[in-house]
């Protein structure tokens, strides 16, 4: 079972959540599965000032401001698997905070959150 999805180490870009929302809304998570963002202050004042998350909370969508989520326990569980799109998290995350990890591209991440389990490629 899938425990979250954390995006972002290094912080994300105003770009990369430019590609990031419009494919929460297409493939529209919403089982629960929470997504950590880290991204840096700055970025995610331009976001609020923009109005672009207004809508996350219906994705469970938590951005992190100016840590990454493998830093310190701000996941809340960490009884499954974690699946990232970085591969400085998936080094990290197992030693600092004791997941397991599973790696795939940004939209792999955000359809496994869809449905609650990893899954990989083409739908």
């Amino acid at each position: 079972p899938l425990a979250a999805v954390s995006l972002g180490t290094p912080h994300f870009s105003h770009h990369e959540w430019m590609r990031l929302l419009p494919m929460l809304r297409h493939i529209a998570p919403g089982r629960g599965i929470p997504i950590y963002v880290n991204t840096g202050r700055a970025t995610l004042t331009r976001l609020q000032d923009e109005g672009e998350l207004e809508s996350v909370k219906a994705f469970n969508l938590i951005p992190v401001t100016d840590t990454c989520t493998y830093v310190t326990t701000i996941i809340e569980r960490l009884d499954g698997v974690v699946m990232t799109n970085s591969g400085k998290w998936a080094h990290y995350a197992p030693g600092n905070i004791g997941v397991s990890v599973a790696f795939g591209e940004m939209e792999d991440c955000i359809r496994s959150a869809a449905v609650g389990h990893v899954v990989r490629g083409a739908p």
